[in-house]
């Protein structure tokens, strides 16, 4: 590995392949230093038995428990090695439930990497500051803030001031982003001292989030490759990676035009650049609003929403019925969600 390492760089390769390089190789060695290699069902049955125990006496999910029964009843949890994409149509809320998931995750104890591509790490603070602390997020932006208001505010600062959660909105090349994952796992998952964050077979368990894999790019794409096979790349280092960290990662989609135009709930096949995705993904969800995306106020709105699952590789697939809070950012099993209407009637902010 050094010497492939140190012939890069003499060659005068790119400095970021160099080190994803050299981060990629020594991961690899880390691994073989633990025995990787075909394993014989006898070895293999005591941990899957006991892993199985855990989860029938309730002690610990394969994963990270979904805090949305609906959802829930349909995938349980964001399990270690699965990659799961997530696709909507622009203002359904696909970041809004990645960013939901990403904290309730953190909260859980779970630590959790969360790469954008969209939106700067401030705003996505500001996200978990409405969500926690129950102030719309368009009163922050906006800065129509009441005493109320502040004290709310600064009590969810503290209450996020230890949590797990790590946001990257710099990192752009999937190298880059595999290379940073694999980093922060080293040192803040299998690092990490605790036994709050380890699944029913005992790995320590983390979340790697990226909104969303078509803004990111790869180094240097091969040559006469076209956009499809780029995305087919980076899809692949995505679920390479999930099997290597033994963690869920979590990939936000975007929807190919003909999902525009054929309006109803997405299918599969919506994905843009969609044959790789289909194929890695072990778990393919939707997030879906049934309101024409020309309707941008009444998308600002509290409303039904449904979280659509249409692929589950060994599981169900269907529909998890929920209601979303736009300004809250949030979330919520239908049934038992109640929405209160927020106080549109202060008329200063305070100072």
């Amino acid at each position: 590995l050094s010497a492939e390492v140190s012939s890069s760089a003499y060659a005068s390769q790119p400095g970021d392949e160099v080190l994803a390089r050299a981060r990629e190789g020594v991961a690899k060695l880390e691994a073989t230093g633990r025995g990787v290699g075909p394993e014989k069902i006898g070895d293999l049955l005591g941990g899957v038995v006991d892993a199985i125990d855990a989860r029938s006496q309730r002690k610990k999910s394969p994963g990270i428990l979904i805090r949305i029964n609906a959802l829930a009843d349909l995938i349980t949890s964001w399990n270690p090695g699965k990659l799961y994409i997530v696709g909507g149509r622009p203002g359904d809320g696909k970041t809004a439930f990645a960013a939901q998931a990403a904290l309730q995750s953190a909260e859980a104890g779970y630590p959790v990497l969360f790469f954008s591509r969209e939106m700067m790490a401030g705003e996505l603070v500001e996200r978990n500051l409405s969500h926690v602390s129950r102030v719309p997020a368009y009163h922050i932006g906006s800065g129509r803030l009441s005493r109320q208001d502040w004290t709310n505010i600064q009590g969810a600062g503290e209450t996020l001031r230890t949590a797990p959660l790590w946001y990257d909105d710099r990192t752009a090349t999937i190298e880059g982003i595999a290379a940073t994952s694999r980093k922060w796992h080293a040192l803040e998952v299998r690092g990490r001292k605790g036994v709050s964050h380890l699944g029913s077979d005992g790995t320590p368990l983390g979340l790697v989030v990226l909104d969303y894999l078509q803004l990111a790019r790869v180094t240097k794409a091969k040559s006469g490759a076209n956009r499809e096979q780029v995305v087919a790349e980076m899809s692949r280092t995505m679920k390479d990676l999930a099997l290597e960290l033994k963690c869920p990662v979590m990939v936000l989609s975007q929807l190919n035009r003909e999902a525009e135009k054929r309006g109803g709930r997405p299918i599969i096949s919506d994905l843009r650049e969609s044959g790789a995705i289909e194929q890695d993904a072990d778990v393919i969800l939707f997030v879906y609003r049934d309101i024409p995306p020309e309707d941008v106020a009444r998308r600002r709105l509290p409303g039904e929403s449904e979280l659509v699952v249409g692929k589950h590789r060994g599981g169900p697939t269907g529909i998890a019925e929920t209601w979303i809070d736009p300004p809250l950012m949030e979330f919520r099993d239908r049934d038992n969600y109640r929405h209160q209407e927020p106080d549109d009637t202060r008329t200063e902010p305070f100072n």
